[in-house]
């Protein structure tokens, strides 16, 4: 079983020894953003915080507006988005260790960030490469995953920010 936690909110729908440890690393990661802020890391020209990662936070508000928008699935009934929506944890720095096990358990150069498994007309799902707004290019190896998805019956995107991926995700969707 898995679930997103999008707010700290929605800790209080889980069992209590499985809270208190998902508590425990919400704490670290905001202690961690907290010390990358003091130490002046996250500090644009105009010395307010800004965004060490555009892409992530795109991610973090798409994942929250799939988490409370609903859309029809084939049969007609209304479904959350986010019920069909899931992050491909390909991309990251990480140790050589890592990275080898990674690997081996099948990550590849060049995944889409997200896939939306909602097909809709001849097309089975839609695969999504986020962008942050600040332009950055997709890669070759996106391009070509992204191509070669396109001729498997996927629907391929690529999008800057959140804005954009929702846009282009309704208008996947028929929205």
């Amino acid at each position: 079983m898995s679930f997103r936690i999008t707010d700290r909110d929605q800790l209080e729908h889980v069992a209590p020894g499985i809270r208190r440890q998902l508590e425990d690393e919400l704490d670290k990661l905001d202690a961690f953003h907290e010390s990358l802020a003091n130490a002046g890391m996250v500090a644009g020209n105009s010395g307010r915080a800004r965004n060490m990662y555009p892409e992530e936070a795109a991610g973090r508000e798409l994942v929250k507006w799939a988490d409370s928008t609903y859309a029809p699935a084939p049969s007609g009934q209304m479904v959350l988005i986010g019920d069909y929506l899931a992050h491909n944890a390909n991309g990251g720095a990480r140790t050589a260790v890592e990275a080898a096990i990674l690997k081996g358990q099948g990550v590849r150069a060049g995944w889409p960030d997200y896939t939306l498994y909602m097909p809709r007309g001849a097309r089975h799902g839609a695969v999504l490469e986020l962008k942050g707004e600040d332009g950055a290019k997709p890669t070759r190896d996106q391009l070509d995953v992204l191509e070669r998805l396109d001729r498997m019956g996927y629907a391929p995107i690529i999008a800057w920010g959140f804005e954009q991926a929702r846009l282009e995700l309704m208008r996947y969707l028929g929205l």
